[in-house]
């Protein structure tokens, strides 16, 4: 399946992770290492070399779950938000640590 086009609400856009650039990956990488964010998000900071974390990633992409990356107004990554298990109707996000209170 082919992912949705980048969407703009307000301040923030959400491009869809098949479009993140490699730093934006690295950014995104470096949120879920974090282990104040992923203790927020009632998870162990990840351990996945970067080429690894995002292979898995864009192989979940469209089958398990859609994720995306949260710009800003200037267009940095500040987090991100995932649809998964869409039956039921869950959202996870993750925001990094300048977006997080």
């Amino acid at each position: 399946m082919k992912a949705a086009a980048p969407a703009r609400w307000g301040r923030v856009t959400l491009r869809p992770l098949s479009e993140l650039s490699r730093a934006e990956w690295r950014t995104l990488h470096g949120f879920f290492r974090d282990p104040e964010l992923a203790a927020w998000s009632g998870a162990a900071p990840t351990r996945l070399p970067r080429w690894l974390f995002r292979w898995l990633l864009l192989a979940e992409e469209g089958t398990e779950r859609w994720g995306f990356g949260i710009l800003d107004q200037h267009g940095r990554l500040i987090g991100n938000a995932e649809l998964y298990d869409v039956a039921r109707g869950p959202l996870g996000e993750k925001a990094g640590p300048r977006w997080a209170s």
